[in-house]
């Protein structure tokens, strides 16, 4: 229950497990805390190559962390995490660094982070009971709470010239 923390189903909430993209909400909280939303982000080679879930990112495009939040909370873009990553500490690893920062001023004791994007690795896992707190601590963002309870948004390159159509997946924003 967001309300009062209470959980409304308990088993194996201790137990680790990978997480997949729900890590890119602490990547959004480090960002958030670091950085202004209107600031430009140049989309790296390696930023725009990255696998799995994108935004469509091309090297050299230049956006908004606004944008780029976006893109990597409403379409889960990977491609936007590691663009962030990067402008943040000039390369994912070094982020990282301060994904795991946060967590421990968050006090999850059971989470442990290696990536932005959320790609599962055998150092990257939490538990039901950590990312419960560390969503209910991104919850608190008004920024990331607004972000991802949008089903479909577009957003553009700083200069207009390239759009991206963003999707959520989630299908409880639907039907709720």
């Amino acid at each position: 229950d967001l309300e009062t923390g209470s959980p409304l189903l308990v088993r194996d909430i201790f137990t680790r497990r990978p997480i997949a993209s729900i890590a890119k909400l602490i990547t959004a909280m480090v960002i958030l805390d670091r950085h202004p939303l209107d600031e430009r982000v140049r989309v790296s080679k390696n930023a725009a190559a990255q696998e799995g879930s994108s935004m469509h990112l091309k090297p050299g495009e230049e956006l908004t962390v606004e944008n780029l939040l976006k893109g990597m909370l409403i379409a889960s873009g990977n491609d936007a995490a590691v663009a962030l990553a990067e402008a943040d500490s000039r390369s994912e690893t070094e982020f990282v660094k301060k994904m795991n920062e946060k967590a421990a001023l968050l006090g999850l004791k059971d989470s442990h982070f290696s990536n932005a994007k959320g790609f599962d690795e055998s150092a990257a896992y939490s538990t039901a009971f950590d990312t419960m707190i560390f969503a209910r601590a991104a919850l608190t963002y008004p920024f990331i709470k607004k972000t991802t309870s949008i089903k479909n948004s577009e957003v553009r390159s700083f200069d207009g010239k390239t759009s991206h159509r963003l999707e959520n997946t989630n299908e409880l924003l639907e039907n709720q």
